[in-house]
């Protein structure tokens, strides 16, 4: 496969991988410093608590007519805007999350052979989620379990023989039992989990969620972990055993993974992250007895109550039977602004530098976007993004695009 078309390839691919939305480490801006109040996994994302999905409407979603200067969430915050009532137990907690739009990108690359092969553009509709989530608290007894359906990708979160065909499969892209204990500050869980480390955010496509394999896209390992969240930290490690829903036991990464987050004041916090796993080959690669490794630096800060800024810089560390030793550096910044209530502006820039079997390059990217939380479980997410590969010998290829998204979240 060309340079030019294997670029291309992982350029279209990170954009429309499927996509689970629901971790905001801009709510620091709001004093939320800690993730368990609002989310049943204690380092965020997933299924909703009660008091979550209350938090919703009272600070993320536009206020239409008469503010409610009392702060109280109407009934329709839970699931199907309530039509349940009272008939749902308080300890069941479901939900449905539905992201879907269109996208378009373009790859220029001065490099090519031809002037056809120079310039492609793609313009294709997309549908990011389709998931449906439960979580049962009941005393300290936790669970969770995702089901949905992926029209395309999220190879590593099938239930169903895919191979490399890619097509319609159902996955699930996490499921746990776990423990509460010590009121709530000791968390414990077995199962499928998004691993600890860095900053958990939707963007599962930037470079240091996909290059360190930490997304809550459909990276997520099986094993055990360990959670606490003290008054001035929280903290998670996990003992990884592997992927068991891919398959052969070769392509299976085995290690721990951890983070630990400091609260300086309500709205500053910073951490640290490491991750060291070991897959006799590795998939994604092609490479046998692969070690690879990541260790960084991760801060959250809310300069006003309506500007969030966060920030991630990782080492990479990756050794392989026919790579060799290699090095890199991922990271990123970026700011939120809240300009109305529920109105977003959002910037990022982005780094990635990898050794690549004796070549090495640097790449940079940025995004611009909008995302406006309309109403009771409406999103729209706008986004710019401009991305550009070094090639060595050759011209540097550039990836342009936008994404429209409409997410529903009941």
């Amino acid at each position: 496969m060309s340079v030019r078309v294997l670029t291309w390839t992982l350029a279209v691919f990170l954009l429309i991988h499927p996509q689970a939305a629901s971790a905001f480490p801009w709510m620091i801006k709001h004093n939320y410093t800690s993730c368990q109040s609002c989310h049943v996994d204690p380092s965020g994302g997933g299924v909703m608590t009660d008091y979550g999905r209350a938090q919703q409407q009272t600070l993320l979603e536009t206020q239409w007519g008469t503010p409610n200067l009392e702060g109280e969430a109407s009934p329709n915050t839970q699931f199907l805007y309530g039509a349940l009532g009272s008939s749902r137990p308080e300890w069941f907690l479901p939900e449905l999350s539905v992201r879907a739009g269109g996208l378009f990108s373009r790859s220029v690359n001065l490099g090519a052979s031809s002037n056809e092969g120079q310039v492609r553009d793609v313009l294709v509709p997309v549908v990011m989620a389709a998931d449906v989530r439960a979580a049962v608290v009941a005393g300290a007894f936790r669970a969770m379990a995702s089901l949905g359906v992926a029209p395309r990708r999220a190879f590593a979160a099938s239930l169903t023989p895919v191979g490399d065909v890619d097509g319609t499969k159902l996955i699930s892209r996490d499921y746990w039992l776990g423990a509460a204990l010590l009121d709530d500050a000791l968390f414990i869980r077995a199962g499928r989990l998004t691993l600890p480390f860095g900053i958990r955010s939707v963007e599962h496509t930037l470079w240091a969620r996909a290059v360190t394999r930490t997304d809550f896209n459909d990276s997520q390992q099986h094993g055990v972990a360990v959670a606490y969240s003290g008054e001035s930290f929280r903290t998670e490690v996990m003992a990884i055993a592997g992927n068991f829903q891919v398959s052969p036991d070769d392509y299976r990464e085995r290690g721990a993974s951890g983070y630990f987050e400091y609260v300086f004041a309500p709205n500053l916090t910073a951490g640290v992250s490491s991750l060291v796993t070991f897959a006799r080959y590795d998939r994604l690669r092609s490479e046998a007895n692969t070690l690879r490794q990541a260790h960084g630096l991760f801060a959250r800060y809310a300069p006003s109550p309506d500007l969030a800024l966060v920030a991630e810089l990782d080492a990479l560390v990756r050794s392989s039977q026919q790579g060799g030793l290699q090095a890199g550096v991922v990271g990123y910044a970026q700011a939120d602004l809240e300009v109305v209530r529920g109105l977003h502006l959002l910037g990022t820039v982005e780094l990635l530098r990898e050794d690549q079997r004796g070549a090495a390059g640097t790449q940079l990217g940025g995004w611009l976007g909008m995302s406006w939380f309309v109403t009771r479980g409406l999103e729209v997410r706008l986004d710019g993004f401009a991305r550009q590969t070094p090639v060595q010998g050759q011209p540097s290829i550039s990836n342009l695009g936008g994404v429209l998204l409409l997410h529903l979240y009941l």
